[in-house]
């Protein structure tokens, strides 16, 4: 069961874990799940938040352009 869920959250969600080097000790695959989840978070929710103002900026521009 273990197995199942680093190859969910491994593999299937980060796409790390195709290479020759990967975990096998359960403390080694938890510190991977954590590190890769937290990385992923750590580049994704600022830019999401970047392109969200970027759009908002754009829309007031357009507006500004008709008006």
């Amino acid at each position: 069961m273990r197995k199942r869920i680093y190859d969910v959250i491994e593999i299937s969600l980060t796409t790390v874990g195709y290479g020759d080097i990967y975990p096998i000790t359960t403390i080694g695959r938890i510190v991977t799940m954590v590190s890769s989840v937290l990385g992923i978070a750590i580049v994704a929710l600022p830019a999401g938040i970047i392109t969200a103002g970027y759009m908002h900026e754009i829309e007031n521009v357009k507006k500004d352009l008709i008006d």
